[in-house]
């Protein structure tokens, strides 16, 4: 039986709070899918390659998904897929303009 490979699935970048979803796929006999701990709580259908992860982490991640198929002995493919997670809300802004931070002009003579 020849060994699976995994069509190539790329790479996201998404904003923390946002899913990221997709279908793994391989090609091959008895196929299941799994991945690494590289993305907190992110989950893959072992029979159907279903990916989803919420983005919990503002930095990037890199997950590894495997295809392994149920020869004797098993064989398997992998392709490790980066997201990269922005965190808006820790973007750097300019200064803002508040009465703390003003100054003041002295008044006219």
């Amino acid at each position: 039986m020849p060994s699976p490979v995994l069509d190539p699935i790329g790479s996201f970048a998404l904003n923390l709070g946002e899913i990221v979803t997709f279908t793994a796929h391989a090609s091959g006999q008895g196929i299941t899918y799994s991945i690494d701990d590289g993305a907190p709580d992110a989950t893959i259908n072992p029979s159907t390659g279903e990916f989803s992860w919420v983005a919990n982490v503002g930095a990037t991640s890199v997950v590894r998904v495997t295809a392994m198929d149920n020869g004797e002995p098993a064989s398997s493919d992998y392709e490790d897929v980066s997201i990269r997670v922005s965190n808006p809300a820790s973007l750097v802004r300019g200064p803002q303009r508040t009465p703390s931070n003003r100054s003041a002009a002295a008044p006219p003579m």
